[in-house]
């Protein structure tokens, strides 16, 4: 093995040893950062993008922001409540908030509705539904008509027995026509043509 003698002796005889390990050294460097300005540095940037691109054929319906709820027991959390206009006969048509729910079967009112919508609970077919706790609640079946952006439409729901209850805006004649597009990075929920 050499001393630290013999090879700064080897190294001053070999002629541009120096320059030779310098050179070495500001190429690696320049390969190195010219690798990450080539390939990691769009990498870093365009995958985004690609994996948040939307396609091109959808109209928006409707757009609103999320809604922050405060719950006691979970702090506040985001509900995907939108605010759709529905047609009351004697006002037109008015906003009215829904709790957007993939997992009801069909929309609802509460009873309280069926009346302001030119409906009498009565004259509807009744059927009923299984509820929390297995519990069992009737409800009263109809058409209402609404509006998302220029285009109405008639959906089916159902009015609860339930007093009180959110307006759900479920599955059947809905989320198969439309799609839900919930945008995490924006905090905005899209119904889409």
């Amino acid at each position: 093995m050499m001393s630290d003698k013999q090879i700064k002796q080897w190294v001053d005889h070999v002629p541009n040893f120096k320059t030779y390990i310098l050179h070495n050294y500001i190429t690696k460097t320049i390969y190195f950062f010219g690798l990450i300005i080539i390939f990691i540095i769009p990498t870093i940037l365009i995958i985004p993008k690609i994996f948040k691109q939307q396609p091109e054929n959808f109209d928006i319906l409707l757009e609103t922001h999320y809604k922050k709820v405060v719950w006691e027991d979970y702090g506040e959390v985001f509900e995907p409540i939108i605010e759709i206009p529905i047609y009351y006969p004697e006002k037109g048509f008015q906003k009215e908030e829904f709790l957007i729910d993939s997992g009801a079967l069909v929309s609802s009112l509460s009873r309280e509705k069926a009346q302001p919508l030119g409906f009498s609970l009565a004259m509807l077919p009744r059927t009923t539904f299984k509820s929390f706790g297995n519990s069992y609640i009737f409800a009263y079946r109809a058409n209402i008509l609404t509006k998302l952006g220029n285009e109405e439409l008639s959906i089916p729901i159902v009015f609860t027995e339930a007093a009180e209850t959110k307006s759900i805006l479920g599955r059947m004649g809905f989320f198969d026509k439309y799609s839900i597009y919930f945008d995490s990075t924006d905090q905005i929920i899209q119904i889409r043509n």
